[in-house]
This record gives structure tokens, sequence and C-alpha cells, in this order.
């Protein structure tokens, strides 16, 4: 976090878990990762979006809103989304053996 941004707010929605339900449809793969604060100037914004961008469990990393502050400063939204978990392991499908028929059946029998 660069000395001259300072953070008021931070949300972060967990990535969704596996579907518990077989055959259902995979559930989406980001989740939202939300920060809002303040900082001494742009290029002190355009810092820390660099830095976040770097981060490897972020992407689309987003400024959304800024504007002055009342003070000598800017205030700033920046949105990203989080990515989820590998996703599990296919599980093994049951085989049953073959099962051969070893009876004859026809003449001699």
């Amino acid at each position: 976090m660069p000395d001259d941004v300072t953070l008021t707010s931070l949300t972060m929605t967990a990535p969704p878990s596996a579907s518990a339900i077989p055959g259902a449809a995979p559930a989406p793969a980001a989740s939202g990762f939300v920060i809002s604060g303040s900082a001494f100037s742009y290029p002190s914004v355009a810092r820390l979006l660099s830095r976040l961008g770097l981060v490897p469990d972020l992407s689309n990393v987003l400024l959304t809103s800024t504007g002055s502050s009342g003070k000598s400063g800017v205030e700033f939204s920046i949105t990203a989304a989080v990515k989820g978990a590998p996703a599990p392991a296919p599980a093994p499908v049951p085989t049953t053996p073959a099962v051969t028929d070893t009876t004859t059946t026809g003449a001699g029998a």
C-alpha cells in the first residue's frame, strides 16, 4: 500500500464453493473486491492500481470513481474480481465388472 493512500473501506466477497448438487451448473469463478479511500494525488491512486494489478488472485482491477475531496486530495473507489479456487477434480466414475456368460446353448448340452 503506498504511504500516501488511506483506505476508508474494504469489502471482499469470498469465491463460491463447489456446487453441492451433483450435475448442477458450476458457480462463477470470480467474486467481488471493492476498496474506497483517499490519496494525496492522482499519481498515488495510479500507483495503487498498478500494485493491485500485480496481485495474482485479482483480475479486472478497475478505477470505478474518483474525485477531489474537500481537502487537498483525491477520493477513489476501485473494484476487482477475486479469482476462485481451482475446480475440484471430477469424482471417479464407478465401474461395474463385465459379466461374461459362460453357459452354452444349443446341441449337445
